[in-house]
């Protein structure tokens, strides 16, 4: 970390520890989830990202469910399921159809 970030501007590598991911992890989290500020780079090199201490913390919260009640929690697993069964709906229906038009072939039918 550069002397002049301070330390409530972390790298990208301590927010990886922070959060238990990889550092390349760390750079695909949208700059709208984890906001960040970019050193000035070269024509050669991008600048080098930080990322404020207090915006991590929130991150590393929301992920692990902490600082959420237990019916917030409960409610977004409920509207992960959700999606997933509606996912898996939309799967078998694509099946299906793909089964029937081959029993139709098979039957010498259009």
């Amino acid at each position: 970390m550069t002397d002049d970030a301070g330390p409530e501007w972390l790298p990208a590598r301590e927010v990886a520890k922070i959060l238990g991911v990889e550092r390349t992890t760390v750079h695909r989290i949208p700059r709208s989830e984890l906001p960040y500020r970019e050193s000035p780079g070269s024509e050669r090199r991008r600048g080098r990202r930080t990322y404020h201490r207090d915006d991590v913390e929130r991150v590393r919260l929301d992920r692990s469910g902490q600082g959420r009640s237990l019916e917030d929690q409960i409610a977004e697993l409920r509207r992960q399921v959700a999606a997933a069964a509606e996912s898996a709906d939309e799967t078998r229906g694509r099946v299906d159809s793909v089964e029937e038009r081959l029993d139709r072939l098979e039957r010498g039918e259009p």
